[in-house]
């Protein structure tokens, strides 16, 4: 359901996103992988932009659900966009890296999100990256503070390729099929790769397509790219328009990427307190276990409590026999050895033994 922004579509949001051209910044929310800015101009009037790592966007009119206590990555970015005007939206290449330039009292800056996964929100002034939500070190690349930002792209701009260019594509592709590379070199995604080859009247499964094929391919996507945008509800989905390889849509009266923000927020919200009601569950589960493990502690100390009462109660009653037990035993001591004591003290029926090396009596106390 849109959670994943293909080049195409985040190509037709940011066509819509012009109109946030001089929209002033008020503030900046941030929360684990969003991220929304609350934006004002005579245009939009107040909406929010929302960001969600690794792959969607859209915008909304009403705040986010994200932390009121910002930490120091919103902190940071409050500091450097609040109340900065932005100047320029832009999609870089045809990759899902949106570019958001901005000027606050001269300084210039360019926020970029990334997305695609991992995804990334960063802070770029002057070519220089001063804050990242993610840093990353690979071989591939290296997503640090104070290094040159590198986007991650193709040789080339599918949208904007030459008839010449976009054969070269297709012979140098491995992909078993038209439709794969389509998706996956091309970068259109499955969905409008099937529509490419819907509309071009091209079996998408064909691997080797003439020149001529590869050139109706060509008009297709320059086609497609003219395309105007009338959002409608597919399959679960929102698109910019209707496709030919889908069924019939339901049109709808809002721009698209407040279509998709429409049915995507919500989803999100239900996902958020369902996984705290699991959360809560899990610690209540917790909790009755320590009180299951607290209760028969309880009784356990409640029966050893219990013993301990009886044994207090049978010395009690019998203090007078045993104080005149312990002083004989005492008094036979200085004149007799152990032996002979034990000896002497077998008739006696409370003692049951006598242990010289523990210096202990075992005394048995019938009630």
């Amino acid at each position: 359901m849109n959670e994943t922004v293909s080049s195409l579509d985040l190509h037709f949001m940011i066509r819509e996103f012009q109109d946030m051209i001089g929209a002033r910044i008020d503030k900046v929310y941030h929360k684990k992988d969003e991220l929304a800015l609350q934006l004002y101009s005579t245009v939009t009037k107040k909406v929010f932009l929302f960001f969600k790592l690794p792959s969607t966007t859209f915008l909304i009119n009403k705040k986010p659900d994200t932390e009121e206590i910002a930490g120091g990555f919103c902190m940071f970015l409050r500091k450097k966009l609040a109340m900065g005007r932005i100047e320029k939206v832009e999609q870089v290449g045809f990759e899902r890296i949106m570019k958001i330039f901005i000027d606050n009292k001269g300084e210039k800056f360019e926020l970029i999100v990334e997305l695609f996964s991992p995804g990334n929100f960063l802070l770029v002034q002057e070519g220089k990256i001063l804050s990242m939500q993610n840093s990353l070190n690979t071989k591939d690349r290296v997503v640090r503070g104070g290094i040159e930002y590198k986007p991650l792209i193709r040789d080339f701009d599918a949208l904007n390729l030459k008839e010449e260019e976009i054969v070269e594509v297709f012979a140098k592709s491995d992909k078993e099929s038209v439709v794969k590379l389509l998706a996956l070199d091309l970068g259109f995604g499955g969905v409008y790769a099937e529509e490419i080859c819907s509309v071009a009247k091209i079996d998408k499964d064909s691997k080797d397509l003439s020149v001529d094929e590869i050139k109706k391919i060509h008009k297709t996507i320059k086609k497609l790219n003219e395309s105007e945008i009338k959002p409608v509800f597919i399959q679960k989905d929102v698109y910019p328009f209707q496709l030919k390889s889908l069924d019939k849509g339901e049109l709808l009266d809002k721009s698209f990427s407040r279509s998709v923000g429409d049915r995507l927020i919500d989803r999100f919200v239900s996902e958020k307190i369902e996984s705290e009601k699991k959360s809560q569950n899990k610690n209540l589960k917790k909790i009755e276990s320590i009180i299951e493990k607290q209760k028969k502690q309880i009784d356990t100390l409640e029966k050893d409590a219990e013993i301990l009462q009886k044994k207090g109660e049978l010395i009690y009653e019998n203090y007078s026999s045993l104080e005149e037990l312990l002083k004989t035993i005492n008094d036979a001591k200085k004149k007799y050895s152990y032996k002979e004591i034990k000896e002497k003290l077998k008739e006696k029926e409370l003692i049951k033994d006598l242990n010289e090396k523990e210096q202990s009596i075992i005394i048995e106390l019938i009630k």
